[in-house]
């Protein structure tokens, strides 16, 4: 999946990925790791628009690790580590990379009112379930 129409993907994602975040992070338990939420929610969004963008995981999983390889912030890259982020985060988040894609396929077509929408209402959904 790509983007065709990059001046109304740059003037919503903002709003859509802060949405789609704070989802994610009310579906997260606590990270073992000692992490902060808002942290793992970040890394999961990121595997996330690499699973909306590919087909397969293994291409997500390449992608992922040639954006991490390139990355000067991070120091070293395992192939299997970056193997288990999309593994789980296709197991764990697959309601968000399909909003995810929604996102995209509004955008494309100029839906600009629709683009939220989708996002807006699971994160409704999830805010009610959590009691917040």
């Amino acid at each position: 999946m790509e983007i065709t129409n990059p001046q109304l993907y740059e003037e919503l994602q903002h709003d859509f990925f802060h949405q789609l975040r704070e989802c994610v992070a009310l579906r997260l338990v606590s990270d073992a790791d000692g992490r902060s939420t808002h942290d793992v929610a970040n890394q999961c969004v990121t595997d996330i628009m690499a699973l909306g963008f590919n087909e397969t995981r293994e291409a997500a999983a390449a992608d992922l690790l040639e954006e991490l390889a390139n990355n000067p912030f991070v120091e070293e890259v395992y192939e299997e580590d970056v193997l288990q982020r999309i593994e789980f985060s296709a197991a764990n988040f697959s309601d968000e990379i399909q909003l995810f894609r929604q996102f995209i396929q509004a955008v494309n077509h100029g839906r600009k009112d629709a683009a939220l929408q989708p996002v807006q209402a699971r994160l409704m959904t999830l805010r009610l379930r959590k009691g917040r």
